[in-house]
């Protein structure tokens, strides 16, 4: 109907306007310019509150978000359908003392996102898990065995990274730092 055809409208305005045409034509009537036209929302992810990345939609919830490996490190999040991997399941079930910890890597307020913490001990320190590996200080583990369904994630907080990566390992070891970069994430 109508809203279509504005649609198409604004569309062919910004398409003459980026194609170097802007000054030679005037908008067709009723079109929204760059300046007029409403902008889209920004998709962030309800775990670290980060732009962009391999962002799949959280289940039951309208316009809301999450990164596909922020939802590996949340334990309380899960794929519903690991075909499609999407949606994310279980975000209504997030720990809402999570949102009350400070992200020790961006130090955004309480209450952005949530954040996962050091598994070492009795240790506090917390961080989205984006940011940790984003930052390539963190140690971020996955051991796992193959005779066993699932897999254990470990991550660590710098102080306690700092020891665990001077020890010597035996086997393979992933580099979850270059995989988060992979992901494009803005983290502005």
């Amino acid at each position: 109907g109508e809203r279509e055809r504005e649609r198409e409208r604004t569309r062919d305005w910004v398409n003459i306007w980026e194609d170097g045409g802007g000054g030679k034509k005037k908008p067709p009537a009723g079109a929204k310019t760059a300046k007029t036209a409403p902008r889209e929302k920004k998709k962030t992810c309800v775990v670290c509150d980060a732009e962009g990345g391999a962002l799949k939609p959280v289940a039951g919830g309208r316009d809301r978000w999450c990164h596909l490996f922020c939802s590996n490190w949340m334990p309380e999040l899960y794929i519903k359908d690991l075909k499609t991997m999407e949606p994310v399941g279980g975000a209504e079930n997030i720990d809402a003392d999570r949102a009350t910890l400070r992200c020790e890597v961006c130090a955004k307020p309480k209450g952005t996102g949530s954040c996962i913490q050091c598994d070492f001990g009795n240790c506090s320190a917390a961080y989205h898990p984006l940011c940790a590996a984003l930052s390539g200080k963190h140690c971020m583990e996955i051991p796992s065995d193959m005779n066993e369904d699932g897999c254990e994630y470990k991550s660590y907080c710098l102080k306690h990274s700092k020891s665990r990566l001077a020890r010597p390992k035996g086997g393979a070891s992933l580099d979850l730092s270059s995989i988060a970069k992979g992901y494009g994430v803005d983290r502005a």
